[in-house]
């Protein structure tokens, strides 16, 4: 008598739920080298390097599943080809996770998703509400999703927070309202050269140049304080070196947030000032009314960290 075959018609493959993820076959049940190789229920199949059609699944104590749904454990149709792309959508935007960091964590913490347009964050109000941070606004910030080229950007707005909104920079030019976080002190650079039209002696006007800097144009790195104590730095190099107390920095700040070398100052041609961050743990934070958020970034509203990842 001749061994019937088995039917090889396509299945709809199945993803099982949590209660139904079970191995499909042992080693022992189902190999591919063989014809004629037992299955879980004891009838042969011959199909070597597929899963028995229509079979039973096992539970991992050797008890029938609940249902006859095919082989919801399999994984032959799974590749690990680094040349197969991930599925990604086209006709709809992609999802962001926003993360409310843990306390001292760079990574972990409470996830959204942000399917919506606009997500709000508040102490008393918003999608994302953190009752617990009193240096946070009732109302304090939104990320805003926009059209961009053809695809979507995200943009952190502060939304007049008493405070401000806050995003880690690697560089940034310090304007005159800008304040910037250095550890657990905030700094704000006074008086920074703003260049502009300087009329000469026979009425023409000479443009902005910024090797013509007066030298003795310098800015103050002050913090952020009404207390009569707060630090005041004069600026008198073109490069200044900020690091922690002990570490040989142009300006040491007693600060176990910072690192020894944790950011540069610099004078640009155009008389501006650039702060820049070294690799650090802890990084420098700079204040914003509004920003485009890049695929893997961080802000800070109140003392509550965020992390926003474009998967």
């Amino acid at each position: 008598m001749s061994e019937s075959k088995p039917n090889l018609q396509p299945e709809v493959e199945q993803f099982p739920s949590v209660r139904r993820i079970m191995r499909w076959l042992t080693s022992q049940d189902y190999t591919d080298t063989g014809a004629g190789a037992e299955t879980a229920g004891g009838s042969s199949y011959s199909g070597a390097g597929q899963p028995p059609p229509g079979g039973r699944a096992s539970g991992s104590d050797g008890d029938a599943a609940d249902d006859d749904t095919g082989p919801v454990g399999w994984s032959g149709p799974f590749s690990t080809s680094a040349a197969e792309h991930e599925f990604r959508p086209t006709m709809r935007p992609p999802v962001p996770i926003l993360t409310v960091l843990d306390d001292g964590s760079q990574d972990v913490g409470e996830e959204h998703r942000m399917r919506a347009e606009t997500v709000s964050i508040g102490r008393t109000a918003g999608t994302i509400v953190i009752p617990n941070d009193i240096s946070m606004s009732g109302s304090h910030a939104e990320i805003r999703r926009t059209p961009w080229k053809g695809g979507w950007q995200w943009h952190l707005h502060d939304v007049g927070s008493v405070n401000g909104t806050y995003a880690r920079c690697v560089r940034a030019i310090l304007h005159e309202n800008a304040i910037l976080i250095l550890g657990a002190r905030r700094f704000r650079l006074r008086n920074p050269l703003v260049p502009t039209a300087v009329d000469l002696a026979g009425g023409e006007t000479k443009v902005s140049d910024g090797r013509d800097i007066p030298s003795t144009v310098w800015p103050t790195l002050a913090e952020a304080s009404s207390k009569s104590d707060a630090l005041k730095f004069p600026i008198r190099l073109d490069e200044v070196v900020i690091g922690r107390a002990g570490s040989g920095a142009d300006i040491e700040l007693d600060d176990p947030l910072l690192a020894s070398r944790h950011a540069v100052l610099r004078r640009q041609r155009d008389g501006t000032w650039q702060i820049v961050s070294e690799q650090t743990k802890n990084g420098i934070w700079v204040s914003i009314s509004a920003v485009a958020l890049s695929s893997h970034c961080f802000f800070r509203c109140g003392e509550q960290r965020f992390r926003f990842v474009i998967p």
